[in-house]
């Protein structure tokens, strides 16, 4: 089975910089995910960790070439990695830190308590 959707949190999300990536992308919806914990950098970078939190963000349908572009922006493999999480609109992909890159950068970043991304 092949995943087709993709759980945004950050800059990808409507109104920031980094939406334009989705390109067509239908938008789904809104939706929580439990066990994470959000965070930003002090340049402003948002990304999430495992944790005891919940993060909010929406869901869209995506293409192969845009979870290609969006591997590409978010440097998969480098800095984040793409896991697959549950939803309310069934598995879709979400891009995390793993807690050892995490130990790396957690002096320059803060956590962000309601789990919601503003800019």
């Amino acid at each position: 089975m092949e995943i087709d959707k993709v759980f945004v949190y950050g800059t990808l999300k409507k109104k920031f910089s980094n939406h334009i990536y989705l390109g067509n992308s239908k938008f789904l919806g809104k939706d929580t995910i439990e066990g994470f914990e959000l965070h930003r950098c002090n340049n402003g970078i948002p990304f999430i960790i495992n944790g005891e939190g919940e993060v909010t963000g929406e869901v869209y349908k995506i293409n192969r070439k845009t979870l290609q572009t969006l591997d590409w922006l978010e440097g998969e493999g480098q800095f984040y990695k793409r896991i697959l999480v549950n939803t309310m609109f069934g598995m879709v992909w979400v891009y995390v830190i793993d807690n050892q890159k995490y130990e790396t950068i957690k002096k320059d970043s803060t956590k962000i308590i309601n789990g919601v991304y503003n800019g």
